[in-house]
């Protein structure tokens, strides 16, 4: 008869296991979670209960003040650690980039978020349940969940980096298509709200990779902004231009019946065919000319993406029909 008891070697590859399957779960909320403390709460449970450890903690920089407790689990719930700028353990995990075994500072070890020369925090792990020492593997996981909390932090940080850049595109100085959903949803609300007319218009330059291909990008670049200036003078001040990638353009219409839509859209066509773009002889028809497709809350469109929708349908209608020309979602069906 087969023994039934576990031998020393096959618990250690079974907890293992264990581990590489709760770092599996864990990768996948780094891409998956933005609340930094929901995640970084996860992280600490997870060591509180594959390490059987009574508490842990992470400490994040404080201006003047070194580290600070700022997420805890177990015994240490609701205190406060700090761990001063100047303090030796602050110098210890910044040079060495690994954890730190400690005795008499209420911490058993301390692990140095970030890589090696940068302390994003500090992972913070008191005793375990039953007094044992912390073993290798212990420590090899504790190293791998500081990675994965740095890489968390990075990204975290980066985001809200992000957040602060302002919505503009660079070439054109002209809001971005980040800046375009944003507004277009904004803006369907405030319409909806007050039972108010709303149009958009989607603006391509016509055949312009011909034109790229034979007068180059350089000039191709200098066409965006010219384009950009355009509509800026043509369209009111109410309006909203935006670069909605590539040679493409928008502006949204607030207060804009469908009438009006048309003629601002036939404006800005206009006043792109009539301006003298430096080596537009070279185009098929020796000009450069833009086809812009258009259409208007309520009387087209009930959503967002439907509003987007009829434009971008208005928009191949135009260029399918000739190029050069503005048409309403009325007029695309006809």
């Amino acid at each position: 008869m087969r023994s039934s008891k576990i031998k020393p070697k096959d618990r250690e590859l079974k907890r293992k296991a264990y581990h590489l399957y709760d770092l599996y779960l864990l990768s996948g909320s780094v891409k998956l979670l933005r609340d930094l403390e929901e995640l970084l709460n996860s992280f600490l449970l997870t060591i509180l209960g594959q390490l059987k450890c009574r508490s842990s903690a992470v400490l994040l920089p404080q201006k003047g003040e070194g580290f600070r407790t700022r997420y805890a689990k177990g015994s240490w719930e609701g205190e406060e650690w700090v761990i001063k700028a100047g303090d030796p353990l602050v110098g210890y995990l910044l040079q060495q980039g690994r954890p730190l075994p400690l005795q008499g500072r209420g911490f058993k070890v301390l692990v140095p978020i970030g890589p090696k020369g940068e302390l994003l925090g500090i992972l913070a792990v008191g005793e375990k349940l039953k007094g044992e020492e912390f073993i290798p593997a212990d420590m090899e996981m504790l190293t791998i969940l500081s990675n994965m909390i740095s890489v968390a932090i990075s990204n975290i940080n980066q985001g809200e980096k992000l957040e602060k850049i302002p919505h503009i595109d660079e070439l054109t100085g002209l809001y971005n298509y980040r800046s375009f959903s944003l507004r277009l949803k904004e803006e369907t609300l405030r319409a909806k709200r007050f039972g108010r007319y709303l149009s958009l218009a989607i603006l391509d330059l016509d055949l312009f990779n011909l034109y790229n291909q034979s007068s180059g990008e350089k000039k191709g670049d200098l066409v965006l902004k010219q384009v950009a200036a355009i509509m800026r003078n043509s369209l009111r001040e109410v309006d909203i231009p935006f670069r909605y990638g590539g040679e493409e353009f928008a502006f949204i219409m607030p207060e804009a019946s469908r009438k009006i839509c048309k003629e601002l859209m036939e404006g800005v066509r206009g006043d792109i065919e009539e301006y003298p773009f430096p080596g537009e002889q070279l185009q098929p028809k020796g000009r450069l000319t833009a086809s812009v497709g258009g259409a208007t809350l309520s009387d087209d469109a009930k959503t967002v993406e439907e509003l987007i929708y009829k434009a971008d349908l208005s928009l191949y209608k135009a260029k399918n029909s000739g190029r050069n020309l503005s048409l309403c979602y009325s007029e695309a069906q006809r």
